[in-house]
C-alpha cells in the first residue's frame, strides 16, 4: 500500500510540473511583447549587370529601421548580424522553383561604448569600418556596390532563371527574456525575401 501511495505521489507531482510547464510556455508564446515595434527592412534599389559569360555584377540599396528592442539591445552591447543570401532560381512550372544560394554575405554590426561609435564588420573580409551614428552605420550595412557574384553555371543559358535575394537581420547574443521567447516564436528577427531579379 505504501509503494502504491509513493508511486501515485509522484505521478500526481510529474503531471502537475508538466502543466505548469505547459502554461508557462502558453503564456510567453501568447503574451504580446513589451517591444511592440517591429522594424522592417526595404529595398531602396537593386539591380544586376552582365560583366562578361555568366558574371554578373550586384548594386543594392536596403534600408534597416530597427525594431526597439534591436536599437536599445545595440546600446547594451548586443551585436546585430545581418545576412544578405543571394540565390538562383529555376522558374518551374509544374513545382516549387528550385533554389540554391550562390553568396551568402554576412556582415556584423556593434556598438563601442567607450569611444561612442557604431563598428560594421564583414564577417569573410574581417573589413569594418567606424561611425559616429547609427543611421550612417545602417547605410553602409545595406549597400553593396559593384559586388561580384561568383559565375553562374551555364545553364542559365537555357533561360527561366532569376537571382532572388533574401535579407535578414538579427541579434547575436540574447537576453534572458528573448532567449526564452525564442523557443516559441523568433519575434526579434527581421526578414525581407522574395525580391528576384530576371537574368538578362
Amino acid at each position: 500500500m505504501a509503494i502504491f501511495a509513493n508511486t501515485l505521489i509522484r505521478l500526481i507531482i510529474t503531471i502537475k510540473s508538466n502543466l505548469v510547464i505547459l502554461l508557462t510556455s502558453f503564456i510567453l508564446l501568447f503574451t504580446p511583447s513589451v517591444y511592440a515595434d517591429k522594424g522592417r527592412i526595404s529595398v531602396e534599389s537593386l539591380s544586376i549587370k552582365e560583366a562578361g559569360e555568366r558574371s554578373y555584377i550586384l548594386n543594392a540599396v536596403l534600408r534597416y529601421e530597427l525594431s526597439d528592442y534591436l536599437r536599445d539591445g545595440l546600446r547594451d552591447g548586443i551585436s546585430i548580424i545581418n545576412e544578405i543570401d543571394i540565390r538562383l532560381v529555376k522558374s518551374r512550372s509544374w513545382w516549387r522553383d528550385k533554389k540554391k544560394t550562390i553568396r551568402k554575405i554576412t556582415t556584423k554590426l556593434q556598438y563601442h561604448a567607450l569611444s561612442h561609435h557604431y563598428q560594421v564588420i564583414q564577417m569573410d573580409t574581417n573589413e569594418h569600418w567606424n561611425f559616429k551614428s547609427l543611421n550612417t552605420a545602417l547605410r553602409k550595412l545595406g549597400t553593396l556596390r559593384t559586388y561580384h557574384l561568383p559565375k553562374l553555371p551555364k545553364q542559365i543559358d537555357n533561360g527561366k532563371y532569376k537571382i532572388e535575394i533574401y535579407v535578414s537581420i538579427k541579434p547575436d547574443t540574447f537576453k534572458f527574456p528573448m532567449k526564452i521567447h525564442s523557443l516559441f516564436v523568433n519575434k526579434y528577427k527581421i526578414e525581407k525575401s522574395g525580391v528576384t531579379w530576371s537574368l538578362p
